[in-house]
């Protein structure tokens, strides 16, 4: 894979190995381990030591000046091992407290401690393609024009409420600085590789392409474009930054076999 491309990131905390038994370590660090170095180190190399396969490793977003917490999964069947194990860990200065989770049966884990998901301050969820397909290509294929305008405004009003939150981020009112914002959550989130080209705000307009469009992805072989909730999206965003109201218009679309989705946005 080229360091130009983009790489997926799959944010399943679940893992299957067939005759395995994986479990769940999640550690609670105190707050003043956030600039510690080496407190990480310390854990693997415990687990290590023990001869335990570590099958995947992800840490909740610290905040600084709060307790943080990270979750191991390895694979282990030796319950005076595992036990050896926390031990030494909660030996560990700067932990604070250390939560064994057990499979759900032999060869499967799934976290269901870290709860509710967040991004931010705000709670969030995640939707597989299993869940959005229907809800954004469905409701166009039973309901038609009215479904695709229901995305669009349902877009349109979403886009609003992000423009708020990206220039709360931003903490600026710079509009560059929170397009830049923008673009970096889009793609952060999983909406697409958006970049804003340019904008004229005293007119109104800009143009924007979409790279991979989660919701144009769905179509192949179309012979008209197929984005309505983020071309509603992009609309909505820009009206705040407008401060008026705007439409979006797209001009080439993925799912006609274009390399990229444009949209041009106007009064």
């Amino acid at each position: 894979m080229s360091l130009k491309e983009d790489i997926p990131f799959d944010t399943g905390r679940y893992i299957f190995i067939r005759e395995g038994k994986p479990h769940g370590l999640t550690i609670v660090f105190k707050p003043e381990a956030l600039m510690e170095v080496g407190v990480l180190q310390k854990i693997t190399e415990i687990i290590a030591r023990h001869g335990i396969p570590i099958l995947h490793i992800y840490l909740s977003r610290p905040i600084e000046e709060k307790h943080f917490a990270i979750q191991i999964i390895i694979n282990i069947s030796d319950e005076s091992i595992l036990r050896d194990v926390l031990k030494e860990i909660e030996k560990i200065e700067f932990v604070g407290k250390v939560i064994v989770k057990k499979p759900l049966f032999d060869g499967l884990y799934v976290d269901t401690l870290f709860f509710p998901l967040m991004v931010g301050d705000q709670r969030s969820i995640l939707l597989r393609k299993a869940l959005y397909e229907p809800l954004f290509k469905g409701v166009v294929e039973a309901f038609g024009t009215g479904g695709a305008a229901l995305l669009y405004h349902s877009g349109v009003l979403i886009g609003r409420n992000l423009f708020k939150n990206h220039k709360e981020i931003a903490a600026s009112n710079d509009p560059d600085k929170i397009i830049q914002v923008s673009e970096a959550f889009a793609s952060m989130v999983g909406l697409a590789k958006i970049k804003v080209l340019k904008y004229d705000i005293e007119k109104g307009t800009a143009i924007v392409i979409m790279r991979d469009s989660f919701e144009c992805a769905l179509y192949k072989n179309e012979n008209s474009p197929r984005s309505n909730f983020m071309k509603g999206l992009l609309a909505g965003w820009f009206s705040e930054l407008f401060k008026r109201e705007v439409r979006a218009q797209e001009l080439s679309c993925i799912a006609m076999g274009d390399e990229y989705c444009e949209i041009h946005v106007h009064p």
